[in-house]
């Protein structure tokens, strides 16, 4: 069964007279002399600026500016035709405000205040949102690289705007769907994209004036904020900031902790991992069997072309607790690892509905749940996947895998779509690809899972013990 798919210079006008190309030539070397812009290099090893180990943040200069990417929300409906249309000139107005203030500050590391924004009644509401968004930037600005954003695009697709509570001149509930493009300031070269993020406004009328009575953003900040409370415990709390303010704090000593526990980790890379040659792996592989190569850039390659979108010779999980590790082993068997149905540990798909016996039918756990996935890599020592899960952290390369999730806890798998490195070659994040939610080339050290692992696939085994 085959799911792989393999998939002039111009120049004229007139001619200049003599003491003006003199004067050109003349303003050319000047500006040469006093320095200019070189192009970028793209590399699979994205490196940062020089010596940097710890974030330093330092605000953009103005000569910078010209190449940062540009910031802006759009409503990518309107032309054709598309429901945003239906939003009146001052509930669009809120919205996009709301959107500014909140990337505005993940440009600037300053807490945002949404005070203007939310109705006379919405405390509650706007308690929450001020701290995630204290959360946020305190978990981006305690990370190794420069996590504020040097330009950001959002794309509103408006999905439904409905009356609340049948008074439809004064509450409407507007329901939108956003891609976020975030270009960071280590890389500003590198489109960060986030699709799919689901956004529900109640807003109200007062004074004549739209505000915001409630909103949720479904993304991984604001769930971790609500995550023991529910959403509907929000109205029953008496002192929302106090709360929050807690959660915050909790939530980000448990990010500290886990990224100090990282750290540590680095003393086991004597050699960056780019240098490194890829057959010096093989070595550390345990078990029997030949080890045969995994092709990194094809695992990488397929898993960019199904983030925000899905391949329709799979089954689609998103709906039945999450895609993303049906996501990473499609990535995973594009780049060469074969289905194992041989042994107590297998791994395969060949339908929707889970079969853990050594047959061609059904799927394993091990292929759609990340618990079962993670036992498979480390207990699997005959045919199939070849991998390690206990090297440092910081050895990473494209094609290989990290799980995370709380910090008691892993729920979420992704696949290492780029290296970053300093310019003393050493590793200090990935960019990653993933499935719900669906991002691309996405810095792993900006995700809210505190607990990381990595998974260092090896290749995988023609024979073994379990044939």
């Amino acid at each position: 069964m085959d799911r792989m798919g393999r998939e002039k210079m111009h120049s004229g006008g007139n001619v200049l007279p003599v003491p003006v190309l003199f004067l050109i030539l003349l303003l050319l070397l000047l500006s040469l002399a006093l320095g200019g812009c070189a192009p970028r290099r793209t590399r699979e090893a994205v490196q940062i600026s020089p010596g940097r180990e710890q974030n330093q943040p330092s605000s953009p200069s103005q000569g910078d500016a010209a190449v940062h990417p540009v910031s802006e929300i759009v409503w990518t409906d309107e032309e054709t035709g598309g429901l945003s249309g239906e939003l009146s000139d001052g509930q669009r107005a809120l919205i996009e405000e709301y959107l500014s203030q909140y990337y505005e500050a993940l440009v600037t590391f300053e807490e945002p205040d949404f005070s203007e924004l939310f109705a006379s009644d919405a405390g509650v509401w706007r308690d929450l949102h001020e701290q995630a968004m204290a959360y946020l930037i305190g978990l981006r600005s305690m990370q190794q690289t420069d996590l504020r954003l040097a330009g950001y695009r959002s794309e509103l697709v408006l999905e439904e705007s409905a009356e609340i509570s049948g008074d439809e001149e004064n509450s409407r509930r507007i329901t939108l769907t956003e891609t976020s493009t975030q270009n960071f300031a280590e890389h500003p070269e590198v489109d960060s994209i986030l699709y799919g993020i689901r956004h529900t406004f109640d807003l109200v009328q007062e004074n004549g004036r739209w505000l915001i009575k409630g909103h949720t953003q479904w993304d991984g900040i604001f769930w971790n904020m609500i995550r023991e409370l529910g959403e509907d415990g929000l109205e029953e709390l008496t002192d929302g900031e106090a709360y929050f303010a807690a959660r915050r704090e909790t939530l980000l000593e448990e990010a500290r902790a886990e990224r100090e526990l990282r750290l540590e980790n680095r003393s086991r890379q004597d050699n960056p991992p780019a240098q490194r040659a890829e057959g010096s792996r093989e070595e550390e592989s345990a078990g029997a069997g030949q080890l045969i190569p995994y092709d990194r850039e094809a695992a990488a390659s397929y898993g960019a072309s199904f983030v925000g979108q899905r391949n329709a010779d799979w089954w689609d999980y998103s709906r039945q607790g999450g895609n993303c590790q049906n996501f990473v082993s499609q990535c995973l068997y594009a780049g060469g690892i074969p289905m194992d149905t041989r042994g107590d540990a297998v791994w395969k798909w060949y339908g929707e509905g889970v079969n853990e016996r050594e047959e061609d039918r059904g799927c394993s756990a091990s292929w759609i749940n990340v618990d079962a996935f993670y036992q498979y890599v480390r207990e699997n020592e005959g045919y199939g996947l070849a991998a390690r899960t206990d090297g440092s952290y910081w050895e990473g390369n494209v094609g290989d895998v990290i799980l995370m999730g709380p910090a008691h806890d892993l729920n979420h798998s992704v696949l290492i779509s780029k290296v970053v490195q300093n310019a003393q070659g050493r590793t200090v994040d990935y960019l990653i690809h993933s499935n719900t939610s669906d991002v691309k080339d996405f810095p792993v050290s900006a995700y809210p899972n505190p607990r990381q692992v990595l998974v260092r696939i090896l290749g995988w085994r023609s024979s073994g013990e379990s044939e």
